[in-house]
């Protein structure tokens, strides 16, 4: 299937979240402080990758689990007109996780928390909305952890549930959920290092190591992203091996929540619009590190990173 029969993008957050962003001038544990509230909004990585491909002009799908008392957090997000809703609605309220950010020491502190309990009935909605979904030209990324009811094995089943429809697959999450789908023919993997440690079963800290495993993960799925933060990423696919950067500034960045949701959702645009990969991975790099830049998780702006494209630096390793 080649990329300009990719029409549709699901995304899928099976454990979104209202996002709050709380400034302190010197955060200390222990003691009463006054923080002001920069940010509260609907977000979730699967929330945050429909958000930015609507800023770049494309149309997604957003699925997944919402509490009922939470809709109307999430109503300023489904009135974009390039964003349709098909999430199912759970009784409850959907998560809050919360960003304290120090002004001082530049550093932030996330505090997340489980997330909505999904029951049988939930699981077995929303494994009919993808059975709807999932056509031969739609492309599906499940984002994100497990919120509580929903397994490892739960994930494993909606990915198959896609694939067998002839949709792709991609993948971005953790822990065992990142395993349970780890011998699945999934499109797109995006792990960390501690992620892809987990993948292979051991962990590696020089640099040549983890991208020996990447090679090994690309055997096995087609495009494979290495996010390293500040050391950049690597992507492996059709037997090649990039790495690429952009470096910031310590006063240009605003946040760093989001950006990997941003670099996955511009790279799977950049393929949607039949671009290379080189030249999505190129376009990933940028919008990512435009996404550090403002502190909402999706408010990259298109020129920013258009702007940072001329600082990436790509090099076949």
């Amino acid at each position: 299937m080649g990329q300009s029969r990719m029409s549709t993008i699901v995304t899928v957050t099976l454990n979104p979240a209202i996002d709050r962003v709380i400034e302190v001038d010197s955060f200390t544990i222990g003691e009463h402080q006054v923080g002001r509230e920069r940010l509260r909004q609907a977000a979730g990585k699967g929330v945050n990758i429909s958000r930015t491909l609507a800023r770049m002009g494309l149309s997604s799908t957003a699925t997944g689990f919402l509490g009922a008392e939470s809709l109307p957090t999430f109503e300023g997000v489904f009135r974009d007109r390039r964003i349709t809703n098909a999430f199912v609605t759970l009784p409850g309220q959907t998560r809050e996780n919360i960003t304290i950010t120090d002004l001082c020491s530049r550093r932030e502190t996330h505090i997340r928390s489980a997330g909505l309990a999904v029951d049988s009935w939930g699981l077995a909605k929303l494994t009919r909305t993808l059975e709807q979904l999932a056509t031969r030209e739609a492309v599906v990324i499940f984002s994100g952890s497990l919120p509580p009811g929903v397994l490892p094995s739960h994930l494993a089943a909606l990915a198959r549930c896609c694939l067998s429809r002839g949709a792709r697959v991609a993948v971005d999450t953790s822990g065992p959920a990142l395993s349970a789908v780890a011998e699945l023919p999934l499109w797109v993997v995006k792990p960390n290092a501690k992620e892809l440690s987990a993948l292979v079963g051991c962990e590696h800290k020089k640099e040549h190591e983890q991208l020996a495993d990447t090679r090994e993960l690309a055997t096995r799925f087609e495009h494979v992203l290495l996010t390293l933060g500040t050391r950049g990423a690597y992507l492996v696919t059709g037997g090649v091996a990039l790495h690429g950067v952009l470096e910031l500034g310590a006063e240009e960045i605003a946040s760093t929540v989001g950006c990997g949701d941003v670099f996955l959702a511009a790279y799977i645009a950049g393929l949607r619009q039949d671009f290379s990969p080189r030249e999505a991975f190129a376009g990933a790099l940028a919008f990512g590190a435009a996404c550090a830049t403002v502190i909402d998780p999706a408010g990259a702006s298109p020129d920013v990173a258009t702007s940072l494209l001329s600082r990436v630096r790509i090099r076949e390793v």
